[in-house]
């Protein structure tokens, strides 16, 4: 939401776009740091939306949670937020998931995802698990996202008051932490300086970017603008600014997408 679609409508330029580079075979990923929705149902929308039905990929903070948790053995867990999918894609990797509500026994890790609720009982619950080794993990710390032409909170209000009153810092999967974007390289059989990464949000896609190595493009009209841009220092600002996705085909070059042939300025 803000890149590819603003609510239920499509962002046309970025359809185009998308569709250009899939006509071309130029390997596209959609990297969301939502936990609540499985890749299926996202699949099924941007193809609603008019994306062609030509191989792409799909990363979602849930499934690199998942991921996550198995490359490192945790076998055990209570999950709080995602609206079940969180959990159901843990699930899916043989790993124990414990119903927060009626866990009375020690779990390797408390796994926070995004939610609309979040109650006082809980916290405490979440507490006194930390206070007993398991390890805090969260799908992202989102302050906002783009939903419907406005700006909501995200996750980060669960887990900034989870962190402060446990003194203690999650390990976080999605952007701008690197874990979930290079899980989908990965996935997509792509190293850092092969990409452009696209979004609409400074603080989570561009700072990601920067983070891995890869080319930054923000889109304006999501949750970062023009005056959040000129905030920042130089080193920090996105390498590419643009409000039209297919203002860039002109710089796609048929069977050369080396880095050295790739001109923004």
């Amino acid at each position: 939401d803000g890149v590819v679609y603003s609510g239920s409508k499509p962002i046309l330029s970025t359809i185009e776009f998308i569709n250009f580079l899939l006509n071309k075979n130029i390997v596209v990923g959609f990297l969301t740091n939502t936990s609540s929705q499985f890749s299926n149902s996202i699949r099924h929308k941007l193809e609603t939306l008019g994306v062609e039905q030509i191989m792409y990929h799909i990363e979602t903070s849930s499934i690199a949670t998942a991921e996550y948790m198995k490359e490192n053995n945790i076998k055990s867990c209570t999950v709080y937020g995602g609206d079940q999918v969180l959990a159901e894609e843990i699930k899916k990797n043989g790993i124990k998931v414990l119903n927060i509500n009626e866990c009375d026994q020690h779990v390797e890790a408390v796994v926070i995802g995004y939610s609309k609720k979040f109650e006082y009982d809980i916290l405490h619950k979440i507490s006194e698990m930390i206070a007993n080794g398991s390890k805090l993990i969260a799908t992202d710390k989102d302050k906002m996202f783009a939903h419907n032409g406005k700006n909501l909170p995200g996750t980060a209000w669960i887990l900034s008051s989870i962190e402060t009153v446990n003194n203690t810092k999650a390990y976080v999967i999605g952007k701008p932490n690197s874990y979930s974007a290079l899980d989908l390289l990965k996935r997509m059989q792509m190293s850092p300086n092969e990409i452009m990464i696209i979004g609409d949000n400074i603080e989570s896609d561009i700072v990601m970017a920067k983070r891995i190595g890869s080319v930054s493009c923000l889109l304006l009209g999501g949750v970062s603008n023009e005056k959040d841009i000129s905030k920042l220092n130089s080193s920090d600002k996105p390498d590419i600014i643009i409000d039209d996705l297919c203002k860039l085909k002109k710089y796609v070059k048929e069977n050369d997408y080396e880095e050295k042939n790739w001109n923004f300025k």
